[in-house]
């Protein structure tokens, strides 16, 4: 594959470990990956390496935080696309200069596929999540597939779970899809889609 169509990744993380990790991992998976220890150093090599994403996270020590830095970066340019790493949940509504971003609690980065799938969701152009309204409602057996769906479960998975067929676990996902409004947005994907609306539903109804 030409390199013109490979992906660019910064990492902007202060823990050399982590960093260290997640160069590793998303290179693996085909990215052409940089890494960035603060934001000073991230605006440098933003300047060179132009990435198509950003994986941020939000203490970055001394200096600008990860949210500070992503909104400049925002100002700077909005076609590119950013995963906030945090130890809590936040609210896309903090950045409102940037409109393709994710959270991502840092547990959540154990499994690379996770990571991948949020990076890839924007660069897609997801844009900002799906908000719910505090008057959503859904079925109890709504709110347990798209639990499990946000912990990684394959459809396969979630049957064997919930003791059900394939089958019946798609037709569910796919009545739960339309009960948020997803089958408006075709082409992208829904899965991922579910799990950040998932994650929005929790801070609204909780």
């Amino acid at each position: 594959m030409s390199r013109d169509f490979v992906r660019r990744v910064l990492v902007v993380e202060d823990e050399a470990l982590l960093r260290s990790l997640l160069e590793a991992n998303l290179s693996s998976k085909g990215f052409d990956v940089r890494v960035a220890a603060d934001a000073m150093s991230a605006n440098s090599i933003v300047k060179t390496f132009d990435p198509d994403v950003l994986v941020v996270d939000i203490d970055l020590g001394e200096g600008l935080n990860g949210l500070e830095l992503v909104s400049a970066l925002g100002r700077q340019d909005s076609t590119r696309g950013y995963v906030i790493l945090s130890n809590y949940s936040a609210s896309v509504r903090n950045i409102p200069e940037v409109p393709y971003i994710s959270y991502l609690n840092k547990q959540d980065i154990a499994k690379s596929e996770t990571l991948v799938g949020e990076i890839e969701g924007v660069l897609r152009g997801r844009g900002k999540a799906i908000s719910p309204e505090s008057d959503t409602k859904l079925t109890a057996s709504q709110l347990d597939i798209l639990r499990m769906i946000s912990e990684g479960l394959t459809n396969e998975q979630i049957a064997k779970n919930k003791v059900q067929s394939t089958r019946a676990v798609e037709q569910l996902l796919a009545r739960t899809y339309s009960a948020i409004g997803l089958e408006k947005h075709a082409g992208q994907s829904r899965r991922v889609l579910a799990v950040q609306y998932y994650k929005q539903y929790l801070r609204v109804n909780r």
